[in-house]
């Protein structure tokens, strides 16, 4: 069971699905897309620090190069849990 609290003290009580929530939350799918890349590219990053410092690959084709992997990752990353969370609900 999840209690959701306001400002105001009004409680609201989602018993049967606790990821009734999300379907409230209106968020462009964007953000989310934004939000996926943003943290792989932080992540991919640290780990490829050497990758794409090097003289023989150009900082902004690297850079660019990430943005890319980064932004499809997170746009099959956010696909796939909208599919998770659609079959949890039909479940």
């Amino acid at each position: 069971m999840l209690i959701e609290l306001s400002s105001d003290g009004s409680e609201t009580i989602y018993e049967e699905n606790e990821y009734e929530w999300l379907a409230e939350v209106n968020l462009p799918k964007s953000t989310f897309r934004l939000a996926w890349a943003l943290y792989l590219l932080v992540i991919l990053q640290y780990f490829s620090q050497d990758i794409f410092e090097t003289n023989t690959v150009p900082d902004i084709f690297g850079w660019t190069l990430v943005a890319v992997i980064t932004f499809s990752v997170g746009t099959f990353l956010t696909l796939g849990f909208k599919e998770i969370f659609r079959s949890t609900q039909a479940a």
